[in-house]
């Protein structure tokens, strides 16, 4: 039974995911060709991020008062939670460097720009890490939100959503400013890397023995 709720659950967000991919894949080749790649970079990389970060606080809220009274355990949803969003950061990045890697080969058959990235095996290795990190940041942060909101209300939420939007506000300004973020410094990894660590142990504290609301209706 456990098994069948958990699956009906990541239905509808593998469905989004997947249109976010397919878009990806789709328009950003077309801005890499006719746009700034630096700013293709930073603009484009915004929607499957945020679409990461709302569909984990929904998770963090929505989904242990759908799934505790069909006798799924806190710590089983958040194990996996924590599964299904670790798998959806490595599609999320993998995605990205294809569609990075479309990109710069759009803009070198096009001509427009010089393409900040390269595509060596070892920057794509670096990439995928970076945009991995970043997915995890936003992921642990709309986690968080959810998981304050949930657990506080409104006023708590609105008093704490700030701090648990310290994993994507760091994660971004580490790693998404970069020129060529494949070449991002390992201090810049590690600062990025910090607040999600603290933000995995602060969401499974938040969410280990919260009280299940009743759904209505």
């Amino acid at each position: 039974m456990n098994g069948a709720v958990l699956r009906q659950f990541r239905r509808p967000y593998l469905v989004v995911f997947g249109l976010v991919w397919a878009a990806l894949l789709v328009v950003w080749p077309v801005l890499g060709a006719l746009l700034d790649p630096r700013f293709w970079y930073q603009q484009a990389s915004n929607p499957p991020r945020f679409a990461v970060l709302a569909l984990a606080a929904y998770a963090a809220s929505g989904g242990l008062q759908l799934l505790i009274p069909y006798g799924v355990t806190r710590r089983r949803f958040m194990r996996a939670a924590a599964a299904f969003f670790g798998l959806v950061v490595l599609g999320f990045g993998a995605v990205s460097l294809a569609a990075h890697s479309l990109a710069a080969a759009t803009a070198a058959l096009t001509g427009v720009g010089s393409h900040p990235f390269t595509l060596s095996a070892r920057d794509a290795l670096a990439l995928l890490l970076v945009n991995c990190l970043v997915y995890a940041a936003y992921a642990c942060s709309g986690w968080l939100a959810g998981a304050v909101f949930y657990r506080f209300g409104a006023r708590g939420g609105i008093a704490l959503v700030l701090p648990a939007m310290t994993p994507a506000v760091v994660a971004t300004e580490a790693l998404v400013g970069w020129p060529d973020p494949a070449r991002a410094g390992a201090t810049a990894l590690a600062l990025a890397a910090a607040p999600v660590a603290v933000g995995l142990v602060v969401g499974y504290l938040l969410g280990r023995d919260v009280a299940i609301r009743k759904v209505s209706g």
